[in-house]
Parts: structure tokens; sequence; C-alpha cells
């Protein structure tokens, strides 16, 4: 599951496990997406 907030990349691993703990940000824009 991967969603975008505020410009910026966030895929969460685990869905029954805590999303809060399970979260990686990346912190790149969509812009650099290449």
């Amino acid at each position: 599951m991967s969603y975008a907030i505020d410009g910026r990349q966030y895929i969460a691993l685990g869905v029954n496990a805590t999303p809060t703990a399970e979260l990686i940000v990346l912190g790149l824009p969509e812009d650099s997406s290449e």
C-alpha cells in the first residue's frame, strides 16, 4: 500500500501491523520521481 501525502510518498509495510510503526518515509517529492 503506497500513498502520497503533502508531496511525499509513504509506503506502509504490514497491513495488520501498526501503521505508524510500519511507515517508511522516503521524503522524495513526486517531481523527483523518474
